[in-house]
């Protein structure tokens, strides 16, 4: 009844909620005796209640679009906790990519300020560019910041799966493929050690495909969007765009020019890859 969903749903809020604050504490604890650049006490607090706050998030929403029963709920925020603290504990690692390349922008964005983004700093487009501008301002080391940053994605990513499936694979699938995907060797490594962002990218793209399955073509569409604005490889996924296009009922004439029209409006975010009018005749041709 309506009274045993209510006290169902406090009880998994309370249990999220512990575990989060449980999280925060041992983050805490952690990255102020190990993390070298943890800065002062509110400092490493910030920090802690960031990584906690994500971790609490995916659980609270984990609890709300799959309902499990409480030991697959206790399962599951034990998994995004430990995942969390793994991801921690890498947050000192400096890549090559880093010390050439990132932080050098970084510092760039802090010593130029907003107008810095008209000089088109590095080679990502203008989204991660902003990203880059806040963590420029942000009194907390740029080297968490840029992996907090992917880390946010990787358990977006992971509850996009879970949704996708779902859909596809039935209710039982759901869960599993949630905590695989946390605790992935290649998520954890890419952003919390190596400080990349490719599931950035590939969250847009599971969101994209999950939607045009579930009939939700202008949010498919807009992720889609986001994807490629945020990186170019997601051109590798157009042709599943187009098979999934076809498959819901468009002629490939007509989903060729839904994916070539989609693609005009993000070539705009950087000069490089603006299409001008002969490009767009051509490949619509």
């Amino acid at each position: 009844g309506e009274k045993g969903r209510m006290k169902e749903n406090r009880r998994a809020a309370v249990t999220c909620g512990l575990m989060t604050l449980m999280l925060f504490a041992a983050l805490a604890v952690y990255m102020r005796a190990r993390l070298e650049y943890a800065g002062t006490w509110g400092q490493t607090l910030s920090l802690a209640a960031l990584f906690a706050l994500v971790a609490g998030g995916a659980m609270a929403l984990v609890a709300r679009l799959q309902k499990p029963e409480r030991g697959a709920l206790l399962l599951s925020c034990a998994v995004i906790a430990l995942t969390m603290l793994a991801r921690v504990s890498m947050l000192d690692y400096q890549t090559a990519d880093y010390n050439a390349f990132l932080s050098g922008w970084v510092q760039v964005f802090r010593e130029g300020g907003f107008y810095t983004l008209g000089e088109n700093v590095g080679d990502y487009n203008l989204l991660y560019q902003y990203v880059m501008l806040m963590i420029a301002k942000t009194p907390l080391h740029d080297l968490y910041l840029i992996k907090f940053f992917t880390v946010i994605f990787d358990y977006a990513l992971a509850l996009a799966m879970m949704q996708a499936a779902g859909h596809f694979a039935g209710k039982k699938a759901a869960l599993p493929v949630m905590l695989i995907v946390c605790a992935l060797p290649t998520t954890l490594i890419d952003g919390a050690c190596w400080g990349q962002c490719d599931t950035v990218y590939v969250f847009l793209i599971v969101m994209s495909l999950y939607w045009m399955k579930t009939k939700k073509p202008v949010g498919a569409a807009v992720m889609l969007s986001l994807a490629f604005a945020f990186k170019l490889q997601t051109i590798f996924f157009f042709p599943v765009v187009l098979l999934a296009l076809m498959f819901t009922g468009y002629t490939p004439l007509f989903a060729a020019i839904i994916a070539i029209f989609v693609t005009i409006p993000v070539s705009w975010v950087r000069k490089e890859t603006r299409m001008d009018l002969e490009t767009i005749v051509r490949a619509t041709v």
